[in-house]
């Protein structure tokens, strides 16, 4: 599979490489280049290829709560809570970021089990008044870090992440397209 620009990191990236199915981009000018700007400046990564679920519906906080570990009940709307999937015999499957979305909920995870959770929650789905939703191919998904990720989201966004709480989120309008915006580990 493809991230939505592919092209572009296929025109850019001087290593590719597979993950989880998806062509990846591994790095554009070298790992310990890339490392030094990221530790010392700031760096952008594509992470589109991460799988995301909408959870929608009377029950979804129920649902959630029954498949998810952390209490997703105590954050306020537009934060996120970081969680564990667990199989039926309580072993993890997957950790996952639970963003209460105010009107629904969104789950992240890892792109290795883009089918395995989605199939885990269709399972389980009959039992709830929920809908579930695979995003996973639809979203773009993508990490600013580095000392400097706090300065160019003020500047891109309008947004000062130092005021933000960990895990809180802020959806935004950037160009025309609705986001969100999350401080996150």
């Amino acid at each position: 599979m493809r991230l939505k620009i592919h092209d572009w990191h296929e025109e850019n990236a001087k290593k590719m490489a597979d993950y989880a199915g998806f062509e990846m981009p591994i790095w554009y000018s070298s790992i310990k280049d890339e490392h030094l700007t990221v530790r010392n400046n700031v760096g952008l990564f594509d992470v589109s290829h991460m799988g995301e679920i909408i959870v929608e519906g009377r029950d979804a906080l129920e649902f959630l709560q029954y498949l998810t570990t952390n209490d997703i009940s105590k954050p306020p709307p537009i934060s996120a809570t970081y969680s564990l999937i667990l199989n039926e015999r309580g072993a993890i499957k997957d950790e996952c970021l639970v963003y209460n979305l105010g009107d629904k909920y969104m789950v992240v995870y890892d792109a290795v089990a883009v089918a395995k959770i989605y199939e885990w929650f269709s399972l389980f789905s009959r039992f709830y008044d929920v809908n579930i939703i695979n995003k996973s191919y639809d979203m773009q998904l993508y990490s600013i870090q580095g000392p400097k990720a706090e300065s160019l989201c003020k500047e891109l966004f309008d947004i000062d992440i130092k005021e933000m709480w960990w895990f809180q989120a802020k959806k935004i309008n950037y160009r025309g397209v609705d986001i969100i915006v999350s401080k996150s580990g």
